[in-house]
């Protein structure tokens, strides 16, 4: 029989036994379930508080959802209060949504079904979700109006569907462990963020089987970990990755892997920045677009033997401790005003690659000790030659290589080479 309250709270001391709720409770202010060893959630049972905080974690030692499997339970706080639960487990495949008009404190959350958590869902206020690890079926966390925090302090993983992150003004993911990760068994998408998603130290992202997300309405994702730590972002299932702009707060570094095509924004880092496309080997003509990439050392690979993936670089290029190195792709296509600057080598190879476009005005600029490189055995334009036209390649303290290569093209005038080392050009047809 469901239990209500005209005007007051509701109070339940399970007096460390079993609670077996088999009915709604309502409660007209305060709705709290303590001091319980388990508290029992039937078929669709719904708690909620009208006016004030809803409680089931204070000496609660979890929530088992036992009902019907394919149910849903909704546990519903108003009045800007507060809802914080204890660790919820389901005994059969069962569904929980949360709801408050407030912040949400969630302990663990290991379910089979969906799990859908909705913050400030009065979007009157900025409210706060603070969550230790989250694992279901489906994994839906909504903000309201660009204003809420939402703390994801463990792993977060879907089993079966995606995880969907939305409407919130920051995005913080991890605490500094490296169990922290969210994962998805289809698509991972974070979006409509205010100021930042913030990755924190050894984090890891994964779409499993579908694109991973983390760029519409998103203004930057900052990697907020200790210095030298990796976060790796991985998307499976031939699908697409795709990012908004990417900073650190301290030295760290990003792997980024996906079976399908990667498209980045702009990329500020001071670790290394690695980029793995159609690292699934597809048949299928695979990508990545970039805009201005800046990282202390850069790596771009592509399917080895590919013969339709394309690397576009639409912005500078800049490596402040390390080397450039770009390799498998059919076509390496830099832009104009994709300027390449390195402290270390550049190095553009593979079995079956075309450069083009970066004699189009674009600088390559290498620091002491540094070398230009390019060693693919097969460099070629579509029309069987390289031209380097209205670019300079200058190298201070180290060598200039290019080729060997299928053929060159001209040299024309306004092509300037510039070494304190060696000068070495090699192919089949110079001029």
């Amino acid at each position: 029989v469901p239990v209500s309250t005209d005007t007051g709270a509701l109070d339940i001391d399970g007096g460390s036994a079993t609670v077996n709720v088999d009915a709604d409770l309502t409660a007209a202010t305060s709705l709290a379930i303590s001091n319980a060893a388990t508290v029992e959630l039937g078929s669709n049972v719904d708690l909620t508080a009208l006016n004030g905080v809803l409680d089931v974690a204070t000496g609660v030692t979890q929530i088992d959802l036992n009902g019907t499997p394919g149910t849903n339970n909704v546990i519903d706080g108003n009045g800007d209060a507060l809802v914080q639960l204890g660790p919820v487990v389901d005994t059969s495949p069962d569904s929980m949504t949360v709801n408050s008009e407030g912040s949400i404190v969630l302990d663990t959350v290991d379910i089979d079904g969906t799990l859908n958590i909705n913050v400030d869902n009065d979007d009157d206020d900025a409210e706060t979700l603070t969550a230790e690890s989250l694992s279901a079926a489906t994994i839906n966390v909504l903000g309201t109006s660009l204003n809420e925090t939402l703390n994801f302090n463990g792993a977060a993983t879907s089993t079966t569907g995606g995880v969907l992150i939305d409407n919130a003004n920051t995005v913080n993911l991890g605490d500094g462990n490296t169990t922290d990760d969210v994962t998805a068994a289809t698509t991972l998408d974070i979006q409509n963020v205010a100021t930042e998603v913030q990755i924190d130290g050894n984090t890891d992202l994964a779409a499993l089987n579908g694109a991973l997300s983390i760029f519409n309405n998103v203004p930057q994702i900052n990697l907020i970990g200790l210095a030298g730590t990796n976060n790796i972002i991985d998307g499976n299932g031939d699908a697409l990755v795709q990012l908004a702009p990417l900073v650190d707060t301290s030295p760290d570094s990003v792997t980024v892997n996906s079976e399908g095509s990667v498209v980045l924004d702009t990329v500020d880092i001071d670790g290394t920045l690695n980029v793995n496309v159609d690292n699934g080997g597809s048949d299928d003509p695979e990508s990545l677009t970039a805009k201005t990439l800046t990282a202390g050392t850069l790596d771009v690979q592509g399917t080895v033997g590919s013969t339709d993936d394309t690397h576009t670089f639409n912005g500078p290029v800049t490596t402040t401790t390390g080397g450039v190195e770009v390799s498998d792709a059919a076509l390496v296509d830099f832009m104009p005003g994709a300027d390449i600057t390195s402290t270390g080598s550049v190095d553009v190879s593979g079995t079956n690659i075309t450069v083009q476009d970066v004699m189009a005005s674009d600088d390559i600029a290498l620091n002491p000790g540094a070398r230009l490189t390019q060693t693919a055995p097969n460099l070629f334009r579509p029309d069987g030659f390289l031209t380097l036209e209205d670019m300079t390649i200058t190298s201070i303290g180290g060598d200039v290589i290019l080729g060997p290569t299928s053929g060159f093209g001209s040299f024309p005038s306004v092509a300037t080479i510039i070494a304190s080392g060696d000068v070495t050009v090699t192919g089949n047809n110079v001029t």
